[in-house]
């Protein structure tokens, strides 16, 4: 996440080291394919001639594409921080705190689990 109205120069300046990854024909061809489909799409983005920011929430991106998403002050509306997060406690702990699997030692067979054949 990157503030609304970034300005994303100072961060294509700091990956310049890694503008060699384009001559690796793999990557490459990922990137040269993406950026097609961005323009055919007429998908924004932003480029370097290496790495592409697509303005986007999805986590899952293609090679040679980063993500992003853009906030603004609203975002933060509702936190605090001198407010301490508060802590839940997890579904099914004991009272020493740790779940019920974590109280009793691993016998050997947990430990040490049987090798299974595929075939």
């Amino acid at each position: 996440m990157v503030p609304a109205g970034y300005s994303f120069g100072d961060f294509f300046e700091g990956l310049s080291d890694y503008k060699d990854y384009i001559n690796n024909h793999k990557y490459a061809n990922n990137y040269d394919y993406n950026k097609a489909v961005f323009l055919m799409s007429d998908i924004k983005f932003k480029d370097n001639g290496f790495l592409i920011l697509k303005p986007d929430s999805t986590f899952s991106t293609p090679i040679g594409v980063l993500n992003y998403e853009e906030y603004n002050d609203e975002f933060f509306h509702g936190f605090s921080p001198d407010r301490e997060a508060p802590i839940y406690p997890r579904a099914g702990q004991g009272s020493s705190g740790l779940c019920p699997e974590m109280q009793e030692k691993p016998s050997k067979d947990k430990e040490l689990p049987g090798i299974f054949v595929l075939y």
